[in-house]
């Protein structure tokens, strides 16, 4: 099994680590201690995860083999990213045979109101942007970095333990390895909602990461307050661009999704912004799903200049 293989399986196995039973713990632990190879896996990806419940995990580990001593005592910042770590070790080990992936050029991605795009990245992640959307993209050897400046993207991250895969949207940063995820960033602050995996967040002006597993997101509104999402993770509802899901989310929220696939202006009543709502609505006619909203509320739409607007 090639080195990359083995990172790829050692991610796998810590993805949950936080929900281990027993015999799920015994089963990682006799599979880290197979062989040198495992346990150095199991240890890199660790480093890059930065999980207190990884760091239980790895607990009861062996220390590193012999032949590894003098690079795992050697401090941190001496510490070479893993490729590189894992391409040193390759004489002894022999288990590396590929190479390190190749930098490239910087991607400025920009969607037009109304227009949904797919990108494959060049690690083989894929980002999926809504209408109106900005995103940024660099990757390195040692590290895949994305701004998204507005708009939403959905993010189907390829593992590769070695380069964390982060997205920063506002005052929030998020990390993955390999996972299903969705961030939205606008003029009311900025959402995250987990399809598949877990991430590990961090924001500004909190000291401690939040690591977010399926079916779990977060909103980072305006004035810098956290708000805990939960619904039912469903990485192919999430993906489908012909129809917007909301489960629970801020009507306010989903009026902005709309409005990025809309070609008039839509608005709503301020007292209705944080009413939460539910269900699925047509991407492709926005003030259909207006309507279909006011009637299953009791509300109404009213045309007000060019477009319309939600009423009680």
């Amino acid at each position: 099994m090639s080195g990359q293989d083995l990172f790829d399986e050692a991610a796998d196995r810590l993805e949950d680590a936080d929900q281990w039973d027993r015999a799920q713990r015994a089963a990682f632990l006799a599979w880290a201690a197979q062989s040198p190879a495992h346990l150095i896996a199991a240890r890199r990806v660790a480093q890059v995860m930065d999980d207190p419940a990884v760091a239980q995990a790895l607990a009861h580990l062996p220390p590193f083999p012999a032949n590894d001593q003098a690079e795992a005592q050697a401090p941190r910042r001496r510490w070479l990213p893993m490729v590189a770590a894992l391409g040193a070790l390759a004489i002894g080990l022999g288990v590396w045979h590929g190479a390190r992936p190749p930098a490239t050029v910087p991607l400025h991605l920009v969607t037009a109101q109304g227009q949904v795009t797919s990108s494959r990245l060049a690690d083989g992640s894929l980002v999926q942007m809504d209408p109106a959307s900005t995103l940024d993209v660099t990757l390195s050897p040692s590290a895949r970095q994305l701004h998204l400046a507005s708009g939403r993207a959905l993010f189907d991250v390829a593992h590769a333990p070695e380069r964390p895969f982060t997205v920063q949207g506002g005052a929030m940063a998020v990390t993955a390895i390999g996972t299903v995820f969705s961030v939205d960033t606008g003029n009311m602050g900025t959402s995250l909602r987990v399809e598949q995996g877990r991430v590990r967040v961090t924001v500004e002006g909190h000291s401690q990461p939040i690591f977010v597993k399926a079916g779990e997101g977060l909103t980072l509104d305006t004035g810098k307050a956290l708000h805990a999402l939960h619904f039912h993770a469903d990485p192919a509802s999430a993906s489908d661009t012909a129809w917007l899901v909301a489960d629970g989310e801020p009507l306010a929220q989903l009026i902005v999704r709309l409005q990025r696939r809309a070609d008039v202006p839509l608005s709503l009543a301020p007292e209705l912004a944080d009413k939460p709502i539910h269900g699925r609505y047509s991407s492709a006619d926005p003030l259909a799903s207006l309507r279909l909203i006011a009637l299953a509320h009791g509300w109404h739409v009213q045309a007000q200049g060019a477009g319309w607007r939600l009423e009680r």
